[in-house]
């Protein structure tokens, strides 16, 4: 089983649902495939749903693999990193729940509760995106034409 403090970071885009009232994972080891069960508390009730923990990008193949697994585990909740707008689309259509770490999702619990949020981004830092401050002041002289060359070697 992976680690609980690895979901946190989902189970924390699940709490901002306005009908999700609690999130947390069930300590008893699941069954079959899946990593985790993560027990979800609405208003009217709280329910159990098996989840699949992704720590990389979701290729189209994985994202239909996933699909044929929510066909034998109803409610399957896939938790990645990104998912992206088609396979969102996808899965809300095929009826997998799933969640990433910008909030986008799609949710069903029973007919009461549904949520489809898409569109938004992982806020990234500069250092995240590889960019980094300079630690120099002085600016790399740009490269010179032959003839820019000539000029400032004559003003010398």
């Amino acid at each position: 089983m992976i680690a609980t403090p690895d979901f946190e970071p989902y189970l924390e885009r699940l709490r901002e649902l306005s009908f999700v009232r609690a999130v947390s994972i069930d300590p008893r080891k699941p069954h079959g495939e899946v990593d985790a069960l993560v027990v979800v508390r609405t208003p009217n009730r709280s329910v159990r749903l098996p989840a699949e923990l992704k720590r990389s990008h979701l290729t189209r193949d994985l994202g239909h693999r996933l699909v044929h697994l929510a066909r034998s585990l109803p409610g399957l909740l896939v938790l990645a990193p990104v998912v992206g707008r088609d396979l969102g689309e996808e899965f809300a259509q095929a009826g997998v729940n799933f969640i990433d770490l910008a909030g986008n999702c799609y949710l069903r619990i029973g007919e009461g509760y549904v949520a489809r949020v898409q569109g938004r981004r992982v806020a990234t830092s500069g250092a995240e995106k590889g960019l980094r401050a300079p630690t120099d002041e002085r600016r790399p002289s740009r490269a010179k034409s032959r003839g820019e060359q000539r000029a400032h070697d004559s003003l010398r």
